[in-house]
């Protein structure tokens, strides 16, 4: 690879050393834990070895790979004195294949962590007793300097903050004699999901006899760990068939994977938002209200999920005064998870509900929000307003005389009035639309037409899609002297679809696009089915973040969340168009292209 001033070469994992040091440092979905599973992959004869990482529980990404025996979710300094207790018998007994790994996985954060005397040990001598440590971290600055002098190989990804990037050349990648060509070489290593690689084993002050450029393979149904080890594992800690009916492995150590509640003992969560009831022995699946956040049946009372989750993770109730807040809202996709989710007072959560949801509540009917133009009736000059109500405030002319001109009649006066024509286009029939009158939960709508390709004729003669709020499109209509507020889908469905089955049953958008209110995509279905069906079974194609280019194409959402260890609902949330990218990379619907 052409980089600057240098060649770069390809690194050949085959030949990464055993019993060394290795840091992978890169910002959340870069691709971190792809790259450590390939370097695992390459080094599966491993026989032994403890992975530490806060994320397992939520993601289960090392256990596909790694004997739950190996795994731990929280930092625990008597773990690293044990294993360097074991090593230390096994060199002394010298035992054959003694080798063994330790994968700290964005644990560096806590600085106090490698700054103690048993860390400090183990990075300075782990090599002399057969153990390869490998570091996870999003920041250069959580490894101390000690660790740094030490470090074997470093693997870095893109990071677009150029004080980051000093600091890598500054205290890394002093082999290059300025500044200027470690940035050139960087960023062409980096700029498509690669990452640059420091290999400080070579014996050598030749840049291109230490940097390199790799970008990780993924690679599917390979374990690592000694039979017995698997053996173990499946007689203790085999548990995919409970899994897969959503039940919990409830061993003499407690509820496996899963923290209890502080208030409410008898319900257990885990840190993706599901939460199991030990009443009934089962995940609680919850449902959807009209504001389109999610509930859940405690002890016989409707709550938000997410105030349950939000409380569940911080081990205590939400403190008075303050508010469980999305951090992405769910109006772009956020979920219930408790990275998703934190404590904000009352005015903060206010504000920010504010400018997370900007067209939240705004009315667009026919008086405020369509453009029109005016015409001087002497000096023929045309005038465009946003809305009816910005052409009042300026012309000082009462609505009523424009709602004439946009009704057809006449009107004496210095102007006359005409919607634009980009309006009037957009008001006229789309290709096979048929509008029928609006029926909703209350009935018949007066004086509201409903389209099948999920537009909405206002009983002023508008026609839209709606006004969006928290994902879902909504408009308001009088229903017997009363203002209801009312969803696009549901009345889309109620008009142009059979009666719902069951009073369980409500409309459900078959790809998953909220948005996406046409007829042909609703269908009535249970929140079971609708659950069901978020998770999709549908074909996705993984994209370039940067360049848009097609990297990669998967049977179903599951199979790209379980090969690249992301959340289903994140990577079908951006191939809906309600979120942009996770896991560093855009995703389609495979049908998208064909449409």
């Amino acid at each position: 690879m052409a980089a600057g001033d240098f060649n770069i070469k390809k690194f050949d994992m085959s030949k990464l050393q055993d019993h060394k040091t290795v840091v992978v440092i890169g910002r959340r979905g870069v691709g971190k834990t792809t790259l450590i599973a390939d370097i695992l992959y390459h080094k599966r004869q491993i026989p032994a070895g403890i992975v530490i990482s806060g994320s397992e529980d939520g993601n289960g990404f090392y256990r596909k790979f790694i004997p739950d025996s190996f795994i731990y979710d929280t930092f625990d300094e008597e773990i690293i004195k044990k294993l360097i207790a074991r090593q230390k018998n096994l060199t002394r007994l010298k035992v054959k294949d003694s080798s063994v790994f330790l994968l700290l996985d964005d644990c560096l954060f806590k600085q106090n962590i490698m700054k103690s005397d048993t860390m400090r040990y183990l990075y300075m001598n782990g090599r002399h007793f057969g153990l390869m440590v490998i570091l996870a971290s999003q920041y250069i600055m959580d490894i101390p300097p000690p660790v740094r002098s030490n470090i074997d190989y470093v693997f870095i990804y893109n990071d677009p903050i150029l004080a980051n990037r000093k600091r890598y050349y500054d205290h890394l990648f002093g082999v290059f004699k300025t500044f200027s060509q470690f940035e050139a070489v960087f960023k062409a290593c980096t700029s498509k999901h690669e990452c640059l690689v420091l290999d400080n084993t070579v014996q050598s002050t030749e840049p291109t006899d230490a940097i390199f450029w790799y970008k990780a393979d993924i690679h599917e149904h390979f374990k690592i760990g000694a039979p017995a080890y698997w053996a173990h594992h499946n007689r203790t800690y085999a548990d995919s068939e409970l899994q897969k009916r959503n039940e919990v492995v409830v061993t003499s150590n407690g509820i496996r994977g899963w923290q209890q509640h502080h208030a409410y003992p008898a319900y257990y969560g885990r840190p993706d938002g599901r939460v199991w009831s030990a009443k009934t022995g089962r995940v609680i699946e919850g449902f959807s209200r009209s504001d389109g956040y999610g509930y859940i049946k405690i002890d016989g009372k409707d709550g938000p999920r997410s105030r349950f989750n939000l409380s569940l993770s911080l081990g205590r109730a939400i403190e008075e005064g303050m508010e469980c807040d999305h951090i992405v809202p769910v109006s772009r996709g956020g979920g219930d998870d408790w990275a998703n989710l934190q404590e904000l007072s009352k005015p903060d959560h206010r504000l920010k509900t504010v400018s997370d949801n900007p067209d939240a509540g705004k009315k667009s009917g026919i008086t405020t929000g369509i453009p029109i133009v005016a015409r001087h009736v002497v000096t023929g000059v045309e005038t465009s307003f946003n809305s009816v109500r910005d052409a009042v405030r300026e012309l000082k002319i009462h609505h009523t005389v424009i709602d004439r001109y946009l009704n057809g009649l006449t009107s004496r006066g210095d102007y006359v009035f005409s919607y634009t024509p980009e309006h009037l286009a957009e008001q006229a029939d789309l290709p096979g639309e048929t509008w029928l009158e609006a029926v909703s939960s209350w009935g018949l709508v007066p004086n509201i037409r409903a389209s099948n390709r999920g537009r909405i004729q206002e009983s002023r003669g508008r026609r839209s899609y709606g006004r969006d709020q928290h994902g879902y499109k909504r408009f308001s209509a009088t229903i017997d002297k009363n203002e209801r507020d009312l969803k696009v889908h549901d009345v889309i469905a109620r008009t142009f679809l059979e009666p719902p089955p069951s009073s369980e049953h409500t409309p459900d958008h078959i790809n998953g696009d909220r948005s996406d209110n046409r007829s042909e995509n609703l269908r009535w279905g249970t929140p079971t089915e609708q659950g069901r069906n978020q998770k999709s079974n549908r074909s996705v194609i993984q994209l370039d973040l940067i360049t848009g280019a097609q990297l990669a194409v998967f049977g179903t959402i599951a199979e790209a969340a379980e090969a690249l260890g992301i959340f289903a609902s994140n990577i079908g949330n951006v191939a809906a168009g309600r979120r942009l990218a996770t896991g560093g990379f855009k995703w389609i619907y495979s049908e998208a292209l064909h449409t």
